[in-house]
């Protein structure tokens, strides 16, 4: 009986250490060490970039003043992950995984929702807070859409937070096909719109440049 419960004792310490994951809560001073290791990282979500096949690129700025890091999901991990939706410029969240380096970027290759978690959501806010951020860089924000016009292949409307109804954000595209929408959508519908924030003749930013036509407006 005694070697019969030291196997499974045996057995039970070998289940604990596979299950649980060495740790390394990443650092300015220790980015460089990085590579091969099973990191943690928490921040705000900057730039968010969607491939033509679905995959998705999230940048990642950590607030104590680590380096940025690169969530990469595939587009399998997405639709099997109902939290990788709340991935959006504004968000705070916290990521894990094994890192590697790529032209000098840390990136960490997101295995499943397990590997993510979304600790505040994102907001329009962050445009008028973290403008200096959001420069020349890739956002997606989600909000309803309004005051929707389409004429000669130009769309313009209005993106209104989730959360906040008087945040508002106005949205155009130069290329815009409505045969292309995936789901057809109205005013009303809440979108998730993908581009590039453009500033007005203050410097201030004022618009959001979809990127990809229809594609870069998906129905949430």
């Amino acid at each position: 009986m005694l070697s019969v419960l030291s196997v499974l004792g045996s057995l039970g310490l070998y289940g604990y250490a596979v299950i649980v994951r060495p740790e390394m809560v990443l650092t300015s001073g220790n980015a460089a060490d990085c590579s091969g290791k099973y990191i943690v990282t928490n921040g705000m979500v900057r730039e968010v970039l969607r491939g033509w096949d679905g995959e998705l690129s999230v940048e990642v700025l950590p607030a104590d003043g680590a380096p940025s890091v690169w969530l990469l999901i595939e587009s399998e991990t997405l639709m099997s992950s109902p939290r990788v939706k709340d991935l959006l410029t504004g968000a705070q969240v916290r990521a894990e995984g094994v890192a590697s380096i790529y032209k000098g970027h840390i990136e960490i290759h997101v295995n499943g929702p397990d590997d993510i978690e979304v600790q505040r959501q994102s907001s329009l806010a962050v445009i008028e807070s973290s403008g200096a951020l959001l420069k020349n860089t890739g956002v997606c924000f989600t909000g309803m859409a309004f005051y929707k016009k389409l004429s000669s292949g130009r769309l313009s409307f209005q993106l209104v937070d989730r959360l906040e109804p008087l945040l508002a954000v106005n949205c155009t595209s130069s290329s815009y096909f409505p045969g292309d929408e995936r789901i057809p959508w109205e005013n009303g519908t809440m979108v998730r719109v993908t581009g590039r924030l453009a500033s007005d003749a203050y410097g201030k930013l004022s618009r959001l440049v979809i990127i990809g036509g229809a594609r870069g407006v998906e129905v949430v």
